[in-house]
């Protein structure tokens, strides 16, 4: 029997047969040398994304809008923002005027480059074949979240953020907006080391934009392959982030310009095969969302670790 591990769907519809076969029990941590890891002490499925929404790639939380999470759908998808609440119902949607939806892959809120409340900031950065010359960030005002009127609305023009990366085109999939502005995109590292870059707020503004590798971000081996980097989020005080892969969560600290990694990874099970976003609810409890796998719709799901207050 050959496996086929190139792409993502084969790589999901194998973890799914796994699954299913039991070859994966839902909360024991995998072995890979004598690394350590913790068991998330919470994980609990509280809802489900809706058809239109088949490939959420990222999610945010929204910190003035109490109940709202904003997602989107993955490269192929409109430029279309959905607010959702926790159990997957959509509340609203908008169109990001003057954007483009190449491979938008994940999604944060911050403050905006001016300091005139909050934005969302959306990550065009997807490049499975790390082809792309440039990659862009939209960024644009959260809107106002109204179940009472039609859907699609426009939100105000976004901003673009051009930038290329100084060691070549990477696939990422993971950004972080940290509550001074400040951006962290981490690599997915399918086809190269995993890499951290970041880009300060002063340097939206920059006529030409070339992000520096500020970390070799070291995420061992799990299971079946490589912890291939999905999804990133500052916590509220902004003083940890956590990034994500299929099966764990992995926290750091930003110090100096360098993560540094806090604990022992937190392992929440291998129930999200196609899992690609996540954000924090509060200082120690997060949310993820998952894109759909064949028949079964995307799961939102609740996750707590054991770690030190944030």
């Amino acid at each position: 029997m050959v496996l086929m591990l190139d792409t993502r769907k084969s790589l999901a519809s194998l973890w799914l047969t796994l699954l299913v076969s039991g070859a994966f029990p839902a909360c024991r941590p995998s072995t890979t040398g004598d690394r350590p890891r913790v068991i998330a002490e919470l994980r609990e499925q509280v809802g489900e994304l809706p058809t239109s929404i088949r490939e959420s790639s990222g999610v945010a939380v929204s910190r003035r809008q109490g109940g709202i999470l904003w997602t989107h759908n993955d490269s192929g998808g409109e430029n279309r923002l959905y607010a959702i609440n926790h159990q997957g119902d959509v509340l609203d949607t908008f169109r990001v005027r003057g954007a483009t939806n190449i491979d938008w892959e994940d999604i944060a809120l911050g403050p905006c480059p001016e300091r005139s409340g909050e934005c969302l900031y959306i990550a065009d950065t997807g490049d499975n074949f790390r082809r792309r010359d440039s990659v862009s960030i939209y960024i644009v005002p959260e809107p106002n979240v109204s179940a009472d009127r039609p859907r699609d609305q426009n939100t105000q023009p976004a901003r673009r953020v051009d930038f290329r990366y100084e060691d070549g085109p990477h696939d990422v999939e993971a950004m972080a907006v940290g509550p001074s502005g400040e951006i962290l995109l981490v690599s997915k590292g399918q086809r190269s080391p995993i890499q951290a870059y970041a880009l300060k707020p002063d340097e939206l503004f920059a006529a030409e934009l070339v992000l520096h590798p500020i970390n070799d971000v070291g995420m061992s081996e799990l299971q079946v392959r490589n912890p291939w980097v999905t999804g990133a989020a500052f916590s509220p005080s902004g003083d940890r982030v956590v990034v994500r892969s299929y099966t764990e969560l992995f926290f750091y600290k930003l110090v100096g310009g360098t993560l540094v990694q806090e604990g022992d990874p937190c392992f929440f099970g291998a129930s999200e095969p196609v899992g690609e976003a996540i954000d924090f609810l509060d200082g120690r409890t997060l949310v993820m969302t998952s894109e759909a796998l064949g028949i079964h719709p995307g799961p939102i799901t609740l996750v707590r670790c054991p770690i030190g207050p944030a």
